[in-house]
């Protein structure tokens, strides 16, 4: 990937922390030539974070596409709270590295890494767009607690369903592409927007898109995300003009612009999840037995997504291949070890394969983890798939 087309500045606000999230922000600034726009940067929290605001600036104002406030884990804590304070932190830091007002945020989808922290923002009548599902799935979500919510804030909260242009009379507009639950099957949530920016050619997808450099010279599969096969229906069906992608997050190399041939190039030369799971399942039985520790190495080797790995066992335990999943969860958790988002699918194969015993223990296990995991969940999974 390019490496040139970013440089770095840190910028320390106050010493005050919450948790483990600190008030410090980094601004990693696009070099770009053009000069409708002044700058486009990407802010995020805390040097920890992988998550980022695109922020751009405007000749009188602001824009931000998405609001990675806090992570999902952190609105799980329900510490309200924290999330409030942080948001001032970041809206107060906007407005002294800009000196410009924000005009309105742009929200992709409704998870916490792309709305969060909002109370702020609204207070100060600022506008957020997004889908109306995407709204509605965030108050189920925690966005805005009842002893936080009030009408006031609904002026400020619109909704698009369908393409439209932000911004047309601006030397800057930016397309707002709706992606529907129909013709674009492999996102995040329900429906989805993304950003296109016809002057530099450029498309934010959020976090449609993540990737690591791929060496295929050590890698048999090279996998990606299908959710790649959807941006480039996207840019095929809108008939875009596209040379590099923004990106939510990044996975190890700290680029959010990503240049669009070199996703072309994963499409081409790669295997898509879907592709990868169906590999897996078709595995013989007796062979993934005698091979255990060999697929263990291969996927440490190859940094195979982890997800990846527990969606091929939710696929075999679909297909009732009970003892296959069992040992691909075990695989699971020696390489990712003591999480109990993993260890719950290596106890559920146990529970569905009739091994009771050690279910039970993953089921203990997971009681002192998390109350969310369980044989609870694992009877639940089985109703919904009948």
């Amino acid at each position: 990937m390019n490496k040139t087309i970013t440089i770095f500045f840190l910028f320390l606000c106050s010493s005050l922390a919450f948790g483990q999230i600190q008030s410090s922000f980094v601004v990693q600034r696009w070099d770009i030539e053009n000069t409708d726009i002044e700058s486009i940067s990407f802010i995020r929290v805390d040097s920890t974070r992988v998550s980022q605001s695109t922020a751009l600036e405007y000749k009188e104002f602001v824009v931000l596409l998405d609001l990675p406030i806090v992570e999902s884990s952190i609105r799980k804590e329900k510490n309200f709270k924290k999330e409030i304070e942080l948001g001032d932190k970041f809206l107060s830091f906007i407005k002294e590295y800009y000196n410009k007002p924000v005009k309105f945020v742009l929200v992709s989808h409704w998870h916490a890494h792309s709305i969060s922290g909002i109370v702020p923002f609204l207070e100060k009548e600022i506008d957020f767009y997004m889908t109306s599902h995407n709204w509605n799935e965030a108050l189920r979500d925690g966005l805005l607690p009842k002893e936080y919510y009030t009408s006031d804030y609904e002026k400020n909260i619109h909704f698009i369903n369908k393409d439209t242009v932000m911004l047309a009379d601006e030397k800057f507009p930016i397309d707002v592409l709706y992606l529907d639950s129909i013709n674009y099957s492999v996102k995040p949530t329900k429906d989805f927007l993304v950003y296109y920016l016809p002057n530099i050619n450029t498309l934010y997808v959020s976090c449609k898109v993540l990737i690591k450099e791929i060496d295929y010279s050590k890698y048999q599969i090279a996998e990606y995300s299908d959710r790649l096969l959807d941006i480039k229906k996207v840019i095929n069906e809108k008939h875009l003009t596209v040379d590099n992608l923004i990106r939510l997050y990044y996975a190890k190399s700290p680029e959010f612009v990503v240049p669009y041939k070199y996703i072309e190039d994963i499409i081409k030369k790669g295997k898509s999840w879907n592709e990868i799971i169906e590999y897996f399942t078709n595995m013989d039985l007796g062979w993934v037995q005698n091979n255990q520790n060999s697929l263990l190495r291969y996927t440490i080797e190859t940094e195979l997504h982890p997800n990846l790995l527990r969606l091929v066992v939710y696929e075999c335990l679909k297909q009732e291949q009970f003892d296959k999943a069992v040992i691909l969860a075990q695989i699971l958790c020696d390489y990712r070890p003591n999480n109990a988002f993993y260890i719950n699918a290596l106890g559920e194969s146990y529970y569905r394969k009739g091994d009771l015993q050690k279910a039970m223990y993953y089921d203990a296990l997971l009681k002192t983890m998390s109350s969310k995991y369980g044989i609870n969940q694992w009877k639940t999974n089985i109703i919904n798939t009948k």
